[in-house]
């Protein structure tokens, strides 16, 4: 967990990715660092108007940068996304809307609300949250949008790629695209949310890459940190064709 903001950074730190024992504040100014979370394992923040909204599965916290914090919404909180004062919150069965300032249920704007599917990164856009869902009866990976006016969920691109749990922590959006992986990691997966087109490229067509552990941007571009045949780990870019491109100055000699 990383995130920075004015001359702070934020990052957690724990035994496993599960298990965040401590939450940090570093003063990129003074040198100092600051524990400002050890009582709760912190599994993911957003930093939203000068506050550091997080969850530890069980409840959203709003703290300030200096660690005074409340629960805004005391029940479970599995992904959620903030946008124009509002947080959109998947709890495990039902996507709900509450206010980014004290909290305030506006609505559950879910057209199911029994907990079919499992979702771990979600994004605002255009009066929707996207999200990747693994669908527990069938071990589908699919990337829907969830309408907030007309409560409506739609899937977006090819149907039928399966995967598991893990693939929907494999998320990056950038610009109109939507990056996941399926198959555990070994396939990379690009859809255009605009039309629903569908690219696909295996991490294996790289030589000596075996499947993909996280999505996210370098200096603006699409990257992934991708593990070897040895079970070592890459820094790489991802390219328009979905190939990867090691990211040389990122290297580390096992």
């Amino acid at each position: 967990l990383f995130g920075a903001a004015d001359d702070y950074v934020f990052y957690g730190m724990g035994e496993s990715a599960s298990k965040t024992d401590c939450f940090y504040r570093v003063d990129l100014n003074a040198g100092t660092q600051q524990v400002m979370v050890d009582d709760d394992s912190v599994q993911d923040f957003i930093i939203y108007d000068d506050y550091i909204y997080y969850t530890d599965y069980t409840k959203l916290v709003k703290m300030d940068f200096d660690g005074n914090r409340e629960t805004i919404w005391d029940y479970s909180t599995i992904c959620f996304e903030i946008a124009d004062d509002i947080v959109y919150v998947f709890d495990g069965n039902a996507w709900y809307a509450i206010s980014a300032i004290d909290g305030e249920e506006y609505d559950c704007f879910s057209d199911n609300c029994h907990g079919e599917y499992e979702a771990d990164v979600v994004q605002y856009w255009h009066d929707h949250v996207f999200f990747v869902a693994y669908i527990y009866d069938t071990e589908e990976i699919a990337l829907f949008s969830q309408g907030i006016q007309d409560g409506k969920r739609t899937q977006i691109g090819e149907r039928g790629l399966t995967g598991d749990n893990y693939d929907t922590y494999n998320v990056l959006y950038y610009n109109n695209y939507v990056y996941y992986t399926v198959q555990g990691g070994e396939e990379i997966v690009r859809v255009d949310i605009t039309d629903g087109s569908t690219d696909k490229r295996y991490v294996s067509d790289y030589p000596n890459m075996y499947y993909l552990v996280e999505l996210f941007t370098i200096k603006g571009n699409p990257a992934a940190y991708v593990i070897d045949n040895s079970g070592y780990g890459h820094f790489m870019y991802v390219n328009n064709d979905l190939s990867l491109t090691l990211i040389e100055d990122m290297e580390v000699t096992y």
